[in-house]
């Protein structure tokens, strides 16, 4: 065969090779080098030999599912769909089935919980000590729940670690496509489903300490010694080997499965050597290998299947040499420190767990308070979320006097060993911050809570306050915009286990926006814009009123000619709500000053009725999910102790199927809330749109804001637990979208304002791509509609913004990869900010789009800031 056959005849020859012989390493490179068809015909019994072979033992259980697949097939005849279907309905009832294993010894401690219960609220008698019994019988119930959690939580872990083992059997280490049609497919699926429910857990557990890189140790992950992942999501923990001393930041996304268009599953390895950094809100692509020693910096991307030798920073798409020396003089800083032993680790994630139980404490006092006055059951419903607060506010300030021992008074900047007893205290005082305001993040309380108890230097009366990580040192000024995903560090991390604390200062007048991250000791000056995955550090330069623009940031200024100066209304705030607080006495006095010295009283109801609303319907969505999570101990509780004439053998078989009822119940009453509140609160987003800008204290802001915050609340985890890509297209056609056929979207996609929305036929839109209809204009929000063409690739977190135009079909955007207000892209693939179109095969920009940038960096071309959200 010569070089320089028909392309298209030589991709569809490669492809045809790959599904007869599932050797989905032949690739069109070999195809051409090869020249012939004896040596391309060796070259495939080589492969096929080394397939047999394998890496591991694990081959031979990978053959013998590709027989269990031929004798399918061989029944099934050809008919691929029906085959697919088979597949599928037998790993969802393996699902359920091994599901339902996993809550059974949960469900035995449930029925003891709800008999210590039941003893609580019938009990006879009057007088404090009665009070007393009851008091104890519901403390009792509520110890034996949470054991039966955490039962169930090792029960699932167990599951998937059996699961994991049997997939690694079967896919190996190296790369793989698992198809829709194979038993394999089953396999995986079982597992994803139930890994899912194990790594949700094991987050919220274990989230921030050594032991949460255990449990991927226990999955079949090879995690070398002192790691410490801060808040990454590891989809298949098996196919991840890192080295000593690794660390990954929040929000970094480490890709070992891709699910194609057609439904078929890719998953690679992925391997970091010792001493790397993989910093917050990267993307690592599926295949990816890093070498030791390396700093991947914040919202940088390492594409699918690339190599990065030792020693290497990336700072966006830009690789540099490590500075050696540097890292040394870094090292020097915590030369004295050791690495802390297991039992400082324990002491810390035990310590951890203090407000969740001072939170559970007061929710029992509360139930407890009802069965003694029945007849306030009324009052206390209407009156929940205001106790709720009350209670969370208590839980903070019980945490303060904590912190402050921890951290020495107030924390400050400095340098710790990773997993240090110092680093391990530090850590501690930051979680029990998040851990006391969990409930109430994305309220008014959560902001003033941080400023008059934390501390925090914040000027809580902004609309929407970035999320701080360290309150100690983070200072945020007047009329500052955080939009979704923005992350303000106070820690960064180097290679060889190093970690920097320092101070972030906000000043007046930024917008931060989608997926920035702002660095420790970094000061963002005032009127400055942080555009959409941008990273900003200590050495940016700008100045006053500048925009701050992809990764590494360029500084670009803005045009004068026929333009407003960029402005977020101020929203004065007021906390009537810990009045109650007697231990917050001299905080209510300044709230209530504020109250009345303000005039901006609409906006202080709004805020006041919106943060109501919120914690109001959080609690609601929990209560649901514990109902169907709880349905199983009611009925063992029904038959075990109760008087019932059915023997334990019928309680079994009820259990079996109320489980999944329970299940489709949680889903479906969740999902109609959701469709509810939209068509009720808000009707549809055009009529909003046909408004023009709308001002930010108005009725019709309100509702925009507590619909999504309510729909966004309820639809996440139900769209996630299901991960189906039917279920979430439907979801979001109900809710107004225009989606074409054959389009998947995955069920973490954030998409807002969905009536303005429309995607075209053939589409894939991939986990946490942002796709947002609106934008904060002078002072307002303003709505516009958002079109993707058919056959467009939307991958990882990639973010489109309204007043952006995807032109033509086949558009891919590579993850991390914003397209801002007046960007427009043609066919091709594209990535960076601002989004460059770049040669899949090298990851470089081509010749035109290197140049725009270039002049962008040097000229710092005015560009217009005027409606960018």
């Amino acid at each position: 065969m010569e070089r320089g056959g028909h392309s298209l005849l030589v991709m569809q020859a490669v492809s045809r090779l790959r599904e007869e012989y599932d050797i989905d390493t032949f690739t069109v490179r070999h195809f051409i080098d090869l020249k012939t068809a004896r040596n391309i015909a060796q070259k495939i019994d080589e492969m096929l030999k080394d397939k047999r072979q394998g890496k591991g033992a694990g081959r031979s259980f990978a053959f013998r599912l590709q027989s269990i697949n031929s004798v399918i097939r061989s029944t099934v005849s050809r008919d691929d769909q029906l085959l697919k279907l088979i597949i599928k309905a037998v790993a969802v009832l393996v699902l359920f089935i091994s599901s339902w294993v996993a809550t059974l010894p949960a469900n035995v401690l449930l029925s003891k919980a709800f008999l210590l219960e039941s003893r609580g609220i019938y009990h006879d008698g009057t007088g404090v000590n009665v009070a007393r019994v009851h008091l104890g019988l519901f403390i009792a119930a509520i110890g034996v729940v949470m054991a039966a959690f955490l039962t169930y939580f090792v029960c699932l872990a167990i599951l998937s670690c059996v699961y994991g083992y049997l997939l690694h059997k079967a896919i190996g280490k190296g790369p793989a496509t698992i198809k829709r049609s194979s038993v394999t497919f089953g396999f995986w699926y079982v597992f994803d489903r139930i890994w899912f429910m194990t790594r949700m857990i094991g987050s919220g557990l274990l989230r921030g300490t050594i032991f949460h890189t255990w449990l991927y140790k226990f999955c079949g992950g090879d995690i070398g010694e002192n790691n410490f992942f801060e808040g990454s999501d590891v989809r298949l923990p098996f196919m991840l080997t890192t080295g000593d001393n690794v660390v990954v930041e929040a929000g970094a996304k480490l890709e070992m499965v891709v699910i194609k268009k057609n439904g078929d599953v890719t998953v690679d390895e992925l391997v970091v050597g010792d001493d790397t950094v993989i910093g917050p809100n990267t993307h690592i692509g599926l295949g990816a290998k890093i070498g030791a020693s390396c700093m991947i910096k914040s919202l940088s991307l390492v594409q699918r299947g690339r190599k990065i030798p030792d020693a290497t920073i990336i700072e966006g798409h830009e690789v540099t040499d490590l500075n050696q020396t540097e890292e040394r003089e870094m090292k020097q800083f915590v030369e004295d420190q050791v690495v802390a032993s297991l039992g400082w680790h324990l002491a810390s994630l035990v310590i951890s767990f203090i407000p969740v139980v001072i939170s559970i404490l007061v929710s029992v006092l509360v139930i407890f308070l009802v069965t003694l006055f029945p007849h306030t059951i009324v009052l206390l419903v209407a009156l929940y979320p205001i106790c709720m607060t009350i209670g969370h506010i208590f839980v903070a300030i019980c945490m303060l006097p904590l912190r402050s021992l921890l951290v020495g008074g107030r924390a400050s900047p400095g340098w710790e060993k990773v997993n240090s007893r110092s680093f391990l205290r530090r850590q501690l005082a930051t979680s029990l911050y998040h851990s006391s305001l969990n409930i109430l993040d994305g309220t008014v309380v959560h902001h003033l809570v941080s400023r008059f108890i934390f501390g925090a230097k914040i000027y809580f009366k902004s609309s929407f306050i970035p999320r701080l990580d360290e309150p100690d040192l983070t200072s945020v000024g007047e009329c500052v915009f955080g939009a979704n995903g923005v992350l303000l560090r106070n820690t960064m991390f180097y290679p060889g286990g190093v970690a920097r604390y320092g101070k972030v200062d906000i000043s007046d007048q930024v917008m931060i926006l989608d997926r920035a991250v702002v660095s420790p000791d970094t000061a963002v000056k005032e009127r400055v814009m942080v555009a959409p995955i941008t990273a900003v550090y200590n050495d940016t330069i700008h100045e006053e009123g500048t925009v701050l623009l992809g990764t590494p940031a360029m500084n670009l200024t803005r045009k004068k000619a026929d333009d407003v100066e960029m402005e977020i209304t101020s929203e004065p705030l007021v906390s009537a709500i810990s009045i109650c607080v007697l231990s917050c006495a001299m905080i209510l006095l300044q709230l209530f000053s504020q109250f009345v010295t303000s005039p901006s009283y609409k906006i202080k109801i709004f805020l006041l009725l919106q943060c109501f609303i919120f914690i109001y319907f959080k609690y609601i969505v929990i209560i649901l999910t514990l109902s169907a999570f709880y349905a199983n101990g009611v009925v063992f509780w029904r038959f075990f102790y109760c008087d019932c004439y059915l023997g334990n053998g019928a309680a079994i078989g009820i259990s079996f199927v109320i489980f999944p009822l329970s299940l489709l119940a949680l889903v479906l009453v969740c999902l109609a809330l959701c469709l509810a509140i939209k068509w009720i609160v808000i009707g549809n987003f055009e009529r909003f749109q046909s408004k023009g800008l709308i001002a930010v204290d108005s009725w019709d802001v309100f509702r925009w804001m507590v619909a999504n915050q309510l729909i966004h609340t309820a639809s996440p985890f139900v769209l996630q637990l299901i991960d189906e890509f039917w279920l979430t297209a439907l979801f979001w056609k109900m809710m107004g979208a225009k989606i074409g056929t054959n389009t998947r979207i995955d069920p973490d996609v954030l998409l807002l304002e969905v009536d303005l929305l429309e995607i075209g036929d053939n589409c894939r839109v991939e986990e946490e791509a942002t796709l947002l209809c609106h934008r904060f204009n002078d002072g307002g929000l303003k709505l516009e509609r958002i079109v993707i063409p058919s056959n467009s690739y939307i991958q990882n977190r990639a973010v489109i913004l309204p007043g952006s135009e995807v032109r033509d079909e086949h558009v891919t955007m590579l993850p991390l990869t914003p397209l801002n207000p007046g960007e427009k892209v043609t066919a091709g693939h594209w990535q960076g900010s601002p989004a460059e179109r770049v040669n899949i095969k090298t990851g470089k920009p081509l010749q035109m789009a290197a140049t725009r940038r270039s002049t962008l960096l040097t000229e710092r071309t005015p560009i217009s800031v005027r409606g960018i959200v």
